[in-house]
């Protein structure tokens, strides 16, 4: 009797989906050498997702929409050679005493103040600003236009 259960069990386990083709993707996406556990077992997935987990591009995210599912890879990428550049500065947008309006909006309202930058900015940069009317000063996030908002 114990054989037709183990038979029975064996039949029943869902397929999943292939180490080596999730290795396979892993290495073409990331450039370097999948570290996957040989015991990882996922459902199949017709075309897994890849991106990076983190900023440090040394963890793949593997995800699948159908059925859902997600797993972190590791991977060990070669030494790269190490090349020591000048430091890019970007250049001021704004500049120390601009009169700026700093704007914010948000679900149904949108608000604008007139302010007077107390620091140099480039694109992406926080800067303090001085409110024109309240003297207050806020903090707001510089455009690639040049315009500043105010984030959460």
């Amino acid at each position: 009797m114990p054989i037709p259960l183990i038979a029975l069990a064996i039949a029943a386990a869902p397929p999943h989906h292939s180490l080596e083709d999730l290795r396979a993707r892993v290495a073409a996406f990331a450039g370097g050498t999948p570290l996957i556990d040989p015991r990882l077992a996922v459902p199949p997935c017709a075309l897994p997702v890849l991106d990076w987990a983190g900023p440090g591009q040394n963890a793949v995210s593997v995800a699948c929409p159908d059925p859902a599912w997600r797993i972190f890879v590791a991977v060990q990428r070669p030494p790269a050679w190490v090349t020591v550049a000048a430091p890019v500065v970007a250049k001021p947008l704004l500049r120390r005493g601009d009169m700026v309006t700093v704007s914010a909006d948000g679900r149904g309202f949108s608000v604008a103040v007139d302010g007077i930058a107390e620091t140099d900015g480039a694109a992406g940069a926080r800067i303090r600003v001085r409110n024109r009317g309240s003297g207050q000063v806020i903090v707001a996030v510089v455009a690639i236009d040049g315009s500043l908002r105010v984030q959460d």
